[in-house]
């Protein structure tokens, strides 16, 4: 399909190729709100429901552990400030301490309070108060494994190719490529303006001529 659609290219388009992440194979289970519920962060009522009167964190979402925050959660139990910084910490070292007790490995590889998840492009109200990856060797295809995560045949890695004018022919980057990298590179190409909120980088090491357009 992808060889179809670059043949419809002229000399003078550039062909991108992106993917936004790999899949591995589903692997060795690993649920993040088992974790909480033996370190007694996370507790449920007879009917298996949480008990909000005593639950101090929840994962939701892919990678995000949710602190009950009074004032900013409906049933929230936990005291901004101080007590919150401290269950932070009381999360990220259990999640460090936890061994799955069928293979006895340790599925967490990383563990970040959200303050300190900025430099992994995480940050603002939709992002958790703690941030979690584990390794290729558990969970699904895709989601809370690390990006680099790799298992067997599989790889997290996303796909990344450009073909076209001033591009390099049969050259395999060294430099890490970041999806948020693909639209300043082709603004940059094509002399579009790049969008005013981009994040990403010109992928200068793509061209043969990185003064040219």
């Amino acid at each position: 399909m992808c060889a179809k659609i670059f043949s419809c290219a002229d000399d003078e388009t550039v062909m991108a190729m992106i993917s936004d992440h790999g899949a591995k194979p589903t692997t060795g289970r690993f649920g993040i709100n088992r974790v909480l519920q033996q370190a007694g962060l996370l507790l449920r009522d007879e009917n298996r429901m949480v008990d909000w009167s005593k639950t101090k964190a929840i994962g939701e979402g892919a990678v995000h552990i949710w602190i009950n925050v009074k004032g900013r959660d409906p049933h929230g139990i936990v005291e901004p400030g101080e007590e919150y910084h401290k269950v932070q910490e009381v999360i990220i070292n259990c999640l460090y301490e936890y061994k799955d007790a069928e293979s006895g490995k340790k599925p967490i590889v990383l563990a970040l309070r959200k303050g300190d998840a900025r430099f992994i492009g995480l940050h603002g109200d939709w992002v958790g108060d703690v941030i979690y990856g584990i390794s290729g060797d558990f969970g699904a295809q895709h989601a809370p494994q690390v990006p680099t995560a790799q298992y067997g045949m599989g790889d997290l890695r996303g796909l990344f190719a450009l073909s076209g004018p001033n591009i390099k022919k049969g050259v395999e980057l060294e430099r890490t490529v970041w999806i948020q990298d693909l639209v300043p590179t082709i603004c940059y190409l094509t002399g579009w303006p790049v969008p005013a909120q981009a994040e990403g980088a010109v992928i200068y090491q793509a061209m043969e001529d990185p003064n040219a357009r």
